[in-house]
């Protein structure tokens, strides 16, 4: 009976994940660890990367990974990228912040945007690059100065792909509440909107829906604690968990 590797390479599907010396590793569903991929059999894959590779040897002893060529590139994990824009005399390029993928970003003269050296920027990717060839884009937008602390959280958002807008589908909700309490919002409610109340969020949270109030009464002082009633939907005018369609 043949062993496993005296039959043909197998091929497998997974996820690329980049180093900054240049090789990588594809994780595959399914297999316990990952394989590990030479810098020159990387295909210009990127670190997020859906890849399609072949396993051309064996895990062996002391650790040592089975080893895979990438053959394709399925799906690029990202279009555009943050990083120090750095300009010489006839050209430019940026530094991905993203320390996992090695390569630089060439930037041709008329796509950089007026960006100045040493600036933190958006590169859109207009070509991956190839054995020969650098990776190529344009620049969308210009952040500011690199050594700036307040670019700190834009630079994350993007380097992890976290959405930072609402979606179409949560404005539009928005756009339907109106500018006044309907009557049958106040119906079985008490109305405690002309007590001064007073927000115990923090000045950094991201919903404001805690309150306290305090009003002198015969004998002493009432403390009010309010909170939102997050379960209401005001579109449905029913109880979450209801899924609300506008």
């Amino acid at each position: 009976m043949k062993e496993k590797w005296d039959m043909d390479p197998e091929t497998v599907t997974g996820t690329f994940s980049g180093s900054q010396k240049g090789f990588g590793f594809i994780s595959v569903p399914g297999m316990e660890e990952d394989l590990f991929v030479p810098m020159d059999y990387t295909r210009q894959a990127f670190h997020g990367d859906t890849v399609m590779a072949l396993i051309v040897a064996p895990a062996e002893g002391h650790g040592k990974r089975a080893q895979a060529h990438v053959t394709r590139i399925l799906k690029r994990a990202f279009t555009e990228l943050t990083g120090v824009y750095q300009k010489n005399k006839k050209y430019g390029f940026v530094v991905p912040d993203l320390a996992k993928i090695p390569t630089d970003i060439f930037i041709p003269p008329k796509c950089a945007r007026g960006a100045k050296n040493g600036q933190r920027v958006v590169v859109e990717i207009t070509d991956y690059g190839s054995y020969k060839k650098s990776p190529e884009g344009k620049i969308k937008e210009i952040l500011g100065d690199a050594d700036d602390p307040s670019l700190d959280s834009a630079v994350v958002v993007r380097a992890f792909q976290i959405p930072d807008a609402f979606p179409k589908a949560a404005r539009r909700q928005a756009r339907m509440l109106p500018d006044e309490v309907p009557e049958s919002d106040k119906a079985c409610r008490t109305d405690l909107r002309d007590l001064l109340t007073v927000t115990i969020d923090g000045a950094d949270t991201k919903d404001f829906d805690d309150a306290i109030s305090l009003t002198r009464v015969a004998g002493g002082f009432r403390l009010g604690v309010h909170i939102a009633d997050v379960s209401w939907c005001p579109c449905c005018r029913r109880p979450y968990p209801m899924v609300c369609v506008p």
